[in-house]
């Protein structure tokens, strides 16, 4: 595998070298074709160790505006995450298997060819060969509602689904890619690791940590502060926890940044984001929508729910990691938020339900809060503020 690894890199750093000359007759989009064939040769290979799908190669011509370094834009199908897999079914694992590569032009001015190769296989293979990027993302939105002891109710996540997953991918790649993390985030990527441990492979995180040194001494990455991955993600939460006051200034503010984003496919995203708030109308947001994860869940469903309360509230009590309470929260999330859209959305629930369920939610509330206290109380603030990134 390191051959055919060092091969790849020795390609993709030609057709980077290609782009560079500048020549007249040289065609932008032969090149971005040939990285894209290369990539998945790689990662689509019998041998492969993993098998994301590059879609497509984008090289953007950046002069004047802020620099992205690379971004390796993930891409999501209808069942892959939003509101009804995040927070609902807290369970399942994902792993990225297809995705864009964005490539900003500034790194030709800081890099040799063979180190922006370098960085393009740390980042995509930081994102797409393994579920913790997610897992890492599921804690974050987890921690950020004990955190703002709130609940997100999924019965409008069909209309917001997009607008949620605007903030999963911001999330997905702050927690992997070389040009926001820290230093100590590099040794993170077991794909990496497993490579450099082989006695014919070169020491690719000392290279990476180089390439680090060398974007902080042109100032295009920061020395001490990074921003953190929950800052776009709670920005999104937000929104879609109060979309009936926050829609219209969210529209504006969107629009406002557009003339100072230098990513394409983030413009693009952001757009997209725009025409979809300018879809939510005032009836939509009042009357809501009840997702078909809900439709089907009843009083039958809740009723199970007691029952996972005791078994949960045995499992809180015998927490023995941070990994093994962030489940039980994650968990207790889920059921909270399907309780809670239920006492919301239906209106002729019996007065001695409506009780017995309202209890149910607020048990479950002071579970959440004991865990939240008393399980994570060390790494709290790091879990919450600065995952993956330098303490």
């Amino acid at each position: 595998m390191i051959n055919k690894i060092n091969n790849t890199i020795s390609d993709i750093e030609g057709s980077l070298r290609l782009y560079t000359m500048n020549l007249s007759n040289t065609d932008e989009t032969s090149i971005t074709k040939d990285i894209k064939e290369d990539l998945n040769k790689l990662f689509r290979g019998n041998d492969g160790i993993s098998n994301p799908l590059c879609d497509a190669v984008i090289i953007t011509k950046n002069t004047d505006k802020q620099f992205f370094g690379l971004n390796v834009y993930p891409i999501f199908s209808n069942n892959d995450t939003g509101m009804a897999n995040i927070v609902l079914n807290p369970d399942r694992d994902f792993i990225v298997n297809k995705y864009y590569l964005e490539i900003d032009s500034k790194l030709f001015n800081a890099l040799s060819t063979y180190e922006i190769a370098l960085c393009i296989i740390y980042d995509i293979t930081a994102l797409c060969t393994d579920n913790v990027p997610m897992k890492k993302v599921r804690d974050l939105v987890n921690m950020y509602l004990v955190n703002k002891r709130e609940i997100i109710r999924p019965s409008e996540y069909a209309a917001y689904n997009d607008i949620f997953n605007f903030g999963i991918r911001d999330a997905m790649q702050k927690v992997t890619s070389m040009f926001n993390i820290g230093d100590a985030g590099i040794g993170n990527n077991q794909f990496i690791n497993d490579i450099s441990a082989s006695e014919l492979s070169p020491n690719f995180n000392a290279t990476l940590l180089e390439i680090r040194t060398k974007l902080k001494n042109n100032g295009m990455i920061s020395f001490n502060e990074y921003e953190t991955p929950i800052v776009v993600l709670s920005y999104i939460l937000n929104l879609y926890n109060n979309m009936k006051n926050n829609k219209r200034t969210a529209r504006k503010e969107l629009i406002n940044i557009l003339p100072s984003i230098s990513s394409q496919l983030r413009k693009r995203e952001i757009e997209n984001l725009i025409k979809r708030l300018d879809m939510i109308d005032d009836n939509m947001i009042n009357e809501g929508f009840l997702g078909n994860a809900l439709n089907s869940f009843k009083v039958s469903g809740l009723k199970g729910y007691e029952n996972d309360y005791y078994e949960l509230k045995f499992e809180a009590n015998n927490v023995e990691d941070d990994d093994q309470a962030l489940l039980l929260i994650a968990r207790i999330n889920s059921r909270m938020s399907v309780i809670a859209d239920y006492l919301s959305t239906e209106d002729d629930i019996p007065t001695t339900q409506r009780v017995r369920w309202t209890k149910l939610l607020n048990e479950y509330n002071a579970l959440r809060n004991q865990l939240a206290s008393e399980k994570l109380r060390r790494n709290k603030t790091r879990l919450y503020v600065n995952y993956g990134f330098d303490d």
